[in-house]
């Protein structure tokens, strides 16, 4: 068994090694072959210039005898007498003098009689022992490699001129230097033979470059790189077998003893054995995540769960308390006192599981935010209002950075979210009090135009690893009575609104959120200056009109704001929005019926009632209706919610369809939307979940701009 992994190693290394050496020669090979046709090339081209140069130096040579020849002072060295021949010696030396300047290249001139004796030589030093020199030494004639001789008869008659009477008087033996003309090629010509006229073609030469390329000239690289490699092979042998052959191997027989109790593993190969062991061990660590991770979120449901059902008893339990207290009043007056009294505090509570309620509902939503144009000085300050009052506290100062100039373009509602859920754990983290900071720069490199946000506190830390935890689902530590759910509908809030959120935090500055929301073109509103620097400026303006006068204010504002779109909306469409409300509770339905009417909503919203999910049916069957508001249960042995919707969804029927219940959460709201319904919510429904639910689906049919028939 283990053989077979080794000579696995054992070839993958040979073929890795030998491979490369087999193409380098090939390459090598077909190198050669291109340089030799190159050389041929190259070799071909310096020959004729070769050529070429020779010859113009030989015909220069040959004009330079001409002219020497018929000069009157070589003329005159031949007539006179012996006596008075140095002085036409001199004479001729100044001549040749002259020649030797524009033909470099003749190193002597020499002049002998017809015995071979030297009459005249220039230089002297230069004159050699001549051969016998007879009238067939005509022409030029190869002395060595850097030395051509040539001769020339010298014929005069007796009136000094040559004529048809001359007489052969001697010769003129001329030696040309060819080292300058070797030297201009780099010496690598060799002439071997030279014709005793001037021509091209009579002149043989040679190329004897030591640089042409070889066969021979690669064989030490080449047998250098097989030592090389085969030293190299022979230690990656050694190191593939100890470092990675073993281990495999030893922890493939560990994986091999601990599989043979597993039946149906068929493997032979070491390889094949470990990445099935491994696969195996990935499915079991897939299947462990997804328990954990069930189990982490029935705890976080069963957190939640148990939150809200402690949240909504509050409230119930002070109503009892409140109906108790009003049946003994003694009169008037002592019901008025306890209105005042728990009044306040109940509706206190009731907002507290609104708000929850409202935070399991964003989870869920898919619904793309209504922007409109928001000036972020009223967002601020409304959300430390409403800080404030929930969490009256003294010892908070506020610090403004506002570089802006254009307002936002948001979905109010949802913004306002953001800004209140930061704020307020801002708030929880700052025990000792502090300063809470808010930053803005417009970016307006982005598109679309950008504003980035910050809201920073002083007095608190998050560690690095949990700056990108804290914005995950039902992830909370530290916060009393938390379910983790704020900072998380944050990010969805924001990321809806196509921006991004990050969290930066230190021991010494405190914590910041860094967000990005859309801008608009409009100008923002300058209210700086009526932002609060501290929270006592709060504190004591709600003390002085009033929790709840506060927060009615605020409530009212945002439903009176929905109530007025859905109008508009509406006038658009031509006809009122038609809602059918399927609850088995007359009281829940009055409740229902009382928001419709507290608003100027009545005559564009028509209501409906059924109190079973079988007469809803057939009221659907034969009528139209935009919304329709199903209970889940109508008593035992009737036809349930979820199988309603169900069988309208089957019907093709296409209105906004919302499941809620007293019970269920997160359990319900899935089966909610598995069997066709937009949204579910938990009852009993708020006045703003109610119209935010009737905005939603006028804002959708408005936008197709038609009114489908919905059945």
């Amino acid at each position: 068994m283990r053989r077979k992994f080794q000579h696995d190693a054992l070839l993958i290394l040979i073929i890795c090694s030998w491979i490369p050496v087999a193409i380098a020669a090939a390459l090598i090979l077909v190198q050669m072959r291109s340089y030799r046709q190159i050389d041929e090339a190259r070799v071909e081209g310096r020959l004729n210039q070769a050529k070429a140069s020779l010859n113009s130096h030989l015909l220069g040579v040959e004009a330079a005898a001409e002219i020497l020849l018929a000069s009157r002072e070589l003329n005159e060295f031949f007539f006179v007498t012996e006596s008075i021949r140095p002085m036409t010696r001199n004479r001729l030396y100044a001549r040749t003098s002259l020649l030797k300047k524009k033909a470099s290249d003749i190193s002597a001139f020499t002049v002998v009689n017809r015995a071979s004796e030297a009459l005249f030589s220039a230089p002297v030093s230069d004159i050699k022992k001549l051969p016998r020199v007879s009238p067939d030494h005509y022409g030029f004639s190869l002395i060595d490699q850097n030395t051509l001789r040539y001769y020339r008869p010298i014929e005069y008659d007796d009136q000094e001129f040559p004529g048809p009477a001359a007489k052969l008087r001697g010769f003129l033996i001329l030696d040309i230097d060819l080292r300058s003309w070797r030297s201009s090629l780099g010496d690598t010509v060799k002439i071997n033979k030279i014709s005793k006229q001037p021509s091209i073609f009579g002149i043989d030469l040679e190329i004897v470059d030591n640089d042409a390329v070889s066969p021979g000239q690669y064989l030490p690289y080449l047998l250098v790189l097989l030592i090389v490699l085969a030293f190299t092979t022979m230690v990656g042998l050694h190191l593939t077998r100890s470092r990675i052959v073993k281990p495999i191997t030893n922890l493939t027989d560990y994986v091999r003893q601990q599989m043979d109790t597993t039946p149906g593993s068929t493997q032979h190969h070491e390889l094949a054995v470990l990445k099935e062991s491994f696969e195996t061990y990935i499915r079991y660590e897939k299947e462990l995540q997804a328990k954990l991770l069930q189990q982490s979120t029935l705890a976080a449901i069963g957190r939640t769960t148990q939150m809200l059902a402690h949240d909504v008893r509050k409230p119930f339990s002070m109503l009892t308390t409140f109906l108790h207290l009003t049946r003994n009043a003694k009169d008037q007056a002592d019901f008025n006192s306890l209105r005042r009294r728990l009044v306040p505090e109940i509706d206190k509570a009731v907002i507290s599981v609104q708000g929850l309620i409202r935070d399991i509902m964003e989870v869920g939503s898919n619904r793309k935010p209504d922007k409109e144009i928001v000036h972020l000085s009223s967002l601020i300050q409304t959300t430390l209002y409403e800080a404030f009052r929930i969490k009256p506290r003294r010892d908070i100062k506020f610090r403004y950075a506002l570089n802006h100039r254009q307002a936002l373009y948001v979905d109010p509602i949802k913004a306002s979210r953001v800004f209140s859920n930061i704020t307020s754990n801002a708030l929880e983290a700052m025990r000792s009090g502090g300063e809470i900071w808010f930053q803005t720069r417009e970016m307006d490199n982005r598109s679309p135009r950008m504003m980035e946000i910050t809201i920073g506190n002083s007095h608190s830390f998050v560690p690095k690893k949990k700056r990108d935890q804290i914005f995950d689902l039902f992830f909370t530590e530290g916060k009393q009575g938390g379910v983790g759910l704020g900072l998380a509908i944050v990010k969805k809030l924001v990321i809806d609104h196509d921006g991004e959120i990050k969290c930066e935090s230190s021991e010494k500055r405190g914590t910041e959120f860094i967000f990005t929301l859309p801008m608009t073109d409009a100008i923002s509103e300058d209210v700086t200056e009526s932002l609060p620097s501290a929270s006592d400026e709060i504190v004591s303006a709600l003390e002085a009109m009033g929790h709840q006068s506060v927060e009615l204010s605020k409530s009212n504002d945002n439903e009176t704001r929905l109530a007025g779109r859905i109008i508009d909306i509406v006038r658009q469409l031509g006809r009122p929005v038609k809602v059918l409300i399927a609850d088995d509770e007359s009281l829940y339905q009055r409740v229902l019926e009382s928001y419709i009417e507290e608003l100027p909503l009545k005559p564009h919203v028509q209501l409906a009632f059924t109190q079973s999910a079988e007469k809803a049916l057939e009221i659907l069957g034969n009528e139209c209706f935009d919304v329709v508001i199903m209970d889940v249960n109508f008593g035992k042995g009737k036809l349930n919610g979820f199988e309603a919707v169900k069988r309208l969804r089957e019907q093709g029927n296409r209105a906004t369809i919302c499941t809620h219940s007293n019970h269920g959460v997160l359990e319900y709201q899935s089966r909610a939307i598995e069997s066709g319904s937009n949204v579910f919510m938990l009852k009993p429904m708020s006045k703003a979940h109610l119209l935010d639910l009737i905005h939603s689906t006028v804002t959708e049919h408005a936008s197709s701009r038609s009114s489908p028939e919905l059945m």
